[in-house]
Order: structure tokens, then sequence, then C-alpha cells
């Protein structure tokens, strides 16, 4: 993908689903650290990335055997990744 000669991508925004009710974030976190890569990719190209979507959400709890992450610990960590990746969370 490529802007046509003369001109400059418009594109701001890229999305993703990585999923929803997942009761584990270690597959968010995965995502999360290769959004970067891509991005930079699309830059170099033109486009003025400015938004990353990352969709999906944790999921809740029904029973009483089901556990899920803290939302304070699973955003956390989700910031202090995107930070490491130079991105604004």
């Amino acid at each position: 993908m490529s802007a046509p000669a003369g001109t400059k991508p418009s594109h701001r925004r890229r999305k993703l689903h990585i999923g929803s009710q997942l009761m584990n974030p270690e597959p968010v976190m995965e995502a999360v650290d290769r959004v970067p890569r891509p991005d930079r990719r699309l830059r170099a190209k033109g486009f003025d990335i400015r938004h990353a979507d990352l969709g999906g959400g944790l999921g809740v709890a029904y029973k009483p055997e089901q556990s899920t992450p803290a939302i304070s610990s699973f955003i956390g960590q989700m910031s202090a990744r995107l930070k490491a990746a130079a991105c604004t969370p």
C-alpha cells in the first residue's frame, strides 16, 4: 500500500481486533508488542498513523471459578509496553 506519486496518504488510523471476552491478557500484550512494526512501515511510506485501535476486551467472570485480570494491572502492562515502543498510550 502506498500513495499515488505526488500525494500524501491520508489514513491516520489502524484497527485491529484481538478478541473479545479474553480471560488471559497475554494475547493482547503480544499484539501490543507487534503494533509498532507495521506502523513504522506505513509511516515510511508516508502514512501519518496517529491512532491504533486495539479493539476487543477483557472477559467477564460469570462463574465463581473464573478469574479475570485486574483492569488496573491490564492497563498498566499495556501502557508500559506502548511507552517502551515509543507509542503514546
